[in-house]
């Protein structure tokens, strides 16, 4: 007998599994060749549609002044015995084959100094620094420098640069030249990867300078303390005078380098009105706000460079083509469309959070700048979906806040030292401060700055002890009565020789 399951199996037919795969590809492959059909022309729209729509944004802004092109914002070259980039000083900064002679004048190099100054006595420190003279004393320098009085520190430290005069002389010859153009290249599509070797040189001349005029101060040699200082703010200058986000940046480390010095030299008033006039008219010279614009633009400029030479197809050796969300681009065909809308969005965020084209003098919006982190966050959705192609690249821009808030802090201090050194010229001349800022311009200031921040008049009073106090209300743009935070976000920006009755450290910290 047969098994009667046996006969079952062999009769019943078997599914046709090879038959329905094919057949599912087929399926698959139709929808994709479908897809493609009507994605490659839209792409190809798209992309058209997005450089006519960058070509129009940038016709729009270029009628209101704004420059696009990195070519056009490059310093022109300057005769050489006018430019302080040619100084022989200067000039073997960019020769790798030298050590350069600024090198010399690094105060940790010297025997019996150390590396980490300390404060002796911290209390005491953070009330110097929360008034703007510092923290720590030339002594804190000398490894036996609790041992040393202020007199011998200040002392020492001139023996100890004596043998770098001719550098010292160099450097202050090479200030007074008309301005710098650095031997950089503008042409590098990844501009932003280039090392400056002038800045890091100019930074150790600058503090070099500023120690010494410490130590003139001390010893009461009032006009080479007067000279080092406008030397300091003179090398900030030249320091800034490329258009470049670093360079501002450590023009501006140069000038809170010589903020300090001043308000010591006006708190022992022992400056006559010639000196006081000298620092005055190196201060008049500056403008942070306008050197700040100039950087940012340049910055956009040379970001736009980059993504060109994406989208001429350069080999370049930081490549966002490389990243996986190109990938997916790339098989949309929207590749100009990705870049185009980024160059849209970056220039215009740029634009309306960091740029101002209200005529001169150049002022900041605050508030589209306290805007930044959450129109960031908004730019960034699509919807309901949490990630936009389209702003890929504008990622980099939320570091501009921290750069903008620290120019404008900067700016405001050299605008309470100008008013303070004012002041203390009203002070020579007719024996006390005046009632308000008024009498100060045009005498002794040609225009009264105004708060930066809220382009209102700065505040200013008498204290009960006699000295003035003169503050900005800060970022947070309310008038705390001169509250001193550490933190220059907090709190109002404040001048002033003596601290309040209830100043307290902690509090001040916070």
């Amino acid at each position: 007998m047969h098994d009667t399951r046996e006969i079952e199996t062999q009769d019943k037919p078997k599914p046709k599994r090879k038959a329905l795969i094919p057949f599912a590809l087929k399926i698959i492959i139709a929808h994709i060749i479908v897809a493609l059909l009507i994605l490659i022309p839209l792409g190809i729209h798209e992309n058209r549609q997005a450089q006519r729509d960058w070509n129009a944004f940038k016709v729009h802004w270029e009628a209101k002044g704004e420059i696009f092109e990195l070519k056009k914002l490059i310093p022109p070259q300057l005769p050489d015995e006018q430019n302080f980039a040619e100084a022989p000083i200067i000039a073997e900064l960019f020769d790798k084959s030298k050590t350069p002679q600024i090198e010399s004048l690094e105060i940790y190099g010297f025997p019996a100094f150390k590396e980490n100054p300390r404060a002796l006595d911290f209390h005491q420190a953070e009330q110097r620094q929360a008034l703007g003279g510092g923290r720590g004393q030339l002594k804190d320098y000398f490894e036996d420098g609790k041992d040393l009085s202020k007199i011998d520190a200040a002392k020492r430290l001139l023996e100890a640069y004596q043998p770098y005069s001719s550098i010292f002389d160099q450097l202050t010859n090479a200030s007074r030249r008309a301005g710098a153009s650095y031997p950089i290249d503008y042409e590098n599509p990844i501009f932003f990867t280039l090392s400056f070797p002038h800045l890091r040189g100019i930074q150790t001349a600058a503090k070099s300078f500023k120690l010494r005029s410490l130590a003139h101060l001390q010893l009461q040699q009032n006009q080479a303390c007067v000279e080092d200082l406008i030397t300091i703010f003179r090398l900030a200058g030249m320091a800034g005078s490329e258009p470049l986000v670093i360079s501002h940046l450590v023009e501006i480390t140069l000038y809170n380098l010589g903020v300090p010095p001043i308000w010591q030299l006006l708190k022992s008033r022992q400056l006559n009105q010639a000196q006081l006039f000298q620092i005055l008219q190196s201060l008049e010279k500056i403008n942070l706000a306008e050197r700040f614009h100039q950087s940012i633009r340049n910055e956009r400029a040379s970001f736009l460079s980059y993504i060109d030479a994406m989208l001429e197809g350069k080999p370049l050796q930081a490549d966002l083509r490389k990243e996986p969300v190109f990938f997916f681009i790339e098989m949309l065909g929207m590749q100009d469309s990705f870049f185009y809308r980024n160059k849209i969005n970056y220039s215009l965020f740029i634009q309306e959070h960091f740029i101002n084209t209200a005529p001169p003098p150049i002022k900041i919006d605050i508030n589209a700048l306290n805007r930044t982190e959450a129109d960031l966050a908004t730019l960034n959705r699509v919807r309901f979906i949490r990630w936009n192609p389209y702003t890929k690249l504008i990622q980099g821009v939320a570091g501009f806040k921290g750069i903008t808030q620290t120019s404008l802090a900067t700016a405001t201090r050299i605008n309470l030292a100008r008013i303070a050194i004012a002041l203390e010229l009203h002070r020579i001349e007719h024996g006390t401060y005046p009632k308000t800022l008024a009498p100060l311009s045009p005498h002794y200031l040609k225009s009264l700055p105004l708060d930066l921040v809220t382009d209102n008049p700065l505040h200013y009073r008498i204290k009960t002890d006699g000295t003035p106090i003169i503050y900005s209300v800060g970022l947070n743009q309310i008038d705390e009565g001169g509250l001193l935070k550490k933190d220059h976000e907090l709190g109002d920006w404040v001048w002033q020789y003596t601290l309040p009755e209830d100043f307290n450290s902690t509090q001040w910290r916070e």
